[in-house]
This record gives C-alpha cells, sequence and structure tokens, in this order.
C-alpha cells in the first residue's frame, strides 16, 4: 500500500511538472506574478464561502451544530482529497464520532447522500458543458470515460442506501478495509434505520449546488485577475469535468490529472496555453490548497481538543 502511495504521488508530481515545463516556466511565473491581487483577494473570499456552504450541505443532513461540524467537514475534506478517488470520505465518521459520538453506522449515510448529490451536480454540469463546447477526440474520451465512472459510483451508492440486500453485499466486501474495519453487528440495523425526508434531501442538494457555482466564480475572477473572461457556465463544466477525471485518475487530490485537463479546457475556450495554466495554478491554490490548509488546521484543533489520532483515520 505504502509503496502505492509513493507511485501515485510521484505520477501526480511528475504530471505537474509536466504541464508547467510544457508552458515555459519563465512566461508562467511572469504571467501569476502580474495577476491583479485585488481580483484574487475576490476569489479567496468567494473559496472560504464555498468551504462554508460545503459544511452547510452536511450539516442539513447530519443535523450537528455547525461550528462543531466545521472542523470535521475541514479535516475529512482533506483527508478525501488526498486518498484514490476520495476512498478516505468515510474518515469523516470516525471523525464525528471522536467529536460529537454519533455511530459510524448513523453518520455514513448522510456522508454517502454527500456524494451522490456532488456527483449529480457534477455530472449535470458535465452534461451541459460537452453539449455546448468544442473538445477533441482525446479530451471527449477521458470525459465520457471519466463520466462514466461517476455515474457508476452514483448507481452504486445509491443501491446501497435504498436497496438492504444489495448493501449487505457492498459492506461485506468493505469490512476487511479501513474505516471500516471491525464494524459491529448491529451496524446495518443502525445504517438502514437511519432515513431522511424529502425536504432534508432537497435543502442539502441545493446547498450542494452553491459550492460548484462558487468555484466556477473563483475561476472566473482568477480569469479577470489574468486579463481574461469566459461565461460563467462554461467555467463551471470545465472545473466539473476535470474533477471528474482528477478524481477517476485516482492520483491523489487530483494533482497533476486536474490541472492538465482544465488547462485543455480553457485553450479550447480560446484561452492561450501559459495564460490557462497560470489561471489553474492560482485556481488550485485558491480552492484545493487553500481547503488543505484549513483541514490541516482543523485536525489540529480538533486532535487537541479531542485527542484524535490521524494514523487512526487515514490507515
Amino acid at each position: 500500500m505504502n509503496k502505492l502511495k509513493i507511485i501515485a504521488s510521484a505520477a501526480s508530481i511528475g504530471l505537474l511538472a509536466a504541464v508547467i515545463w510544457l508552458s515555459d516556466p519563465a512566461a508562467l511565473l511572469r504571467t501569476v506574478s502580474e495577476a491583479n491581487k485585488v481580483y484574487i483577494g475576490a476569489a479567496l473570499a468567494a473559496s472560504a464561502l464555498s468551504v462554508c456552504f460545503r459544511v452547510l450541505k452536511w450539516k442539513i443532513l447530519v443535523g450537528v451544530d455547525y461550528f462543531t461540524l466545521f472542523p470535521v467537514q475541514l479535516f475529512g475534506m482533506t483527508i478525501s482529497n488526498f486518498t484514490p478517488g476520495k476512498a478516505g470520505e468515510p474518515a469523516k465518521s470516525l471523525a464525528l464520532k471522536t467529536v460529537t459520538g454519533i455511530p459510524i453506522a448513523k453518520s455514513l449515510p448522510t456522508i454517502m447522500w454527500e456524494r451522490i448529490m456532488d456527483i449529480l451536480v457534477l455530472l449535470l454540469l458535465s452534461a451541459a458543458f460537452m453539449q455546448s463546447a468544442s473538445l477533441s477526440a482525446d479530451l471527449l474520451r477521458f470525459s465520457y470515460a471519466g463520466i462514466g465512472i461517476f455515474a457508476a459510483a452514483f448507481l452504486t451508492l445509491l443501491l446501497v442506501l435504498t436497496r438492504r440486500k444489495f448493501g449487505e453485499k457492498f459492506f461485506g466486501m468493505l469490512r476487511t478495509l479501513p474505516p471500516l474495519r471491525g464494524i459491529s453487528s448491529g451496524f446495518l440495523e443502525t445504517f438502514y434505520g437511519t432515513s431522511f425526508s424529502k425536504s432534508v434531501l432537497i435543502k442539502s442538494f441545493l446547498a450542494t449546488i452553491v459550492p460548484w457555482v462558487l468555484d466556477a466564480i473563483v475561476l472566473y475572477l482568477v480569469l479577470l485577475s489574468l486579463g481574461q473572461e469566459l461565461p460563467l457556465i462554461a467555467l463551471a463544466g470545465v472545473i466539473s469535468i476535470s474533477t471528474i477525471i482528477g478524481v477517476a485518475s485516482s492520483l491523489p487530490g487530483g494533482i497533476g490529472s486536474m490541472e492538465a485537463v482544465a488547462s485543455l479546457l480553457l485553450a479550447s475556450l480560446g484561452v492561450n496555453s501559459v495564460t490557462a495554466v497560470a489561471a489553474i495554478l492560482i485556481f488550485r491554490a485558491a480552492t484545493f490548497w487553500f481547503g488543505s490548509l484549513l483541514g490541516a488546521l482543523s485536525f489540529i484543533y480538533i486532535s487537541r481538543k479531542y485527542d484524535m489520532q490521524a494514523e487512526r483515520l487515514i490507515k
């Protein structure tokens, strides 16, 4: 497992280095340094608001006090972002149990509904973008492959939540894997005893849409800082497709793969290659890396307050 992590990390770093090298590092550095700082500040503010809504969408489902949930969600998102295919997402259940005492079997359905809603939003945005954009054959193939993987994940999660027999087989396969190792015999009873009203699911879904729109606004502001302007709906499509392919690549955080795809998508919309790469690097700094910093700070806070062990969550 450690060898696989090292290989994946090396692949991410190598791919990201290739993206930077092929775009002319000197020109790239000059472009980034000349970005309008006012727009960058606005982009960071929009990114911070996006983080707040990502907490809200889970709060609606799990029903925990917002400020208690805030550091748990941020830490959980960071763990998820640095695991292949976001497989570390259930670690949030362990963190939440440490902080609030809520059983894993009770919070896990809320996390699965979170992922279903995120996937649905990404699929809808990607489909809308692909209907209007002119993509190369290679980008189309990667896009369809990523969408296929996400559609399969969507269907799997939905079946687990709504079909107990399917869920029993699913959890049976995962029983030996962290963080589901050693789950109690009453796990399924609690899991399937947790239900949500339609109004709760609708409210959470609406809250799920907002962060993705805000991420598109972040990229819009970043492009403005570089003297470029593109329609917001097109940028939402760029983010959704590059996110899908980045997650499907199973590289940690989609590092390298997302930057490469997003840069190519911006280039296909008429942005020159150096500006496209510069925009995506700034965008990732304002979203992914900014969120990861908040997640690390959140872990320091809750580990000191609740004596939470990182190794227990990420193994």
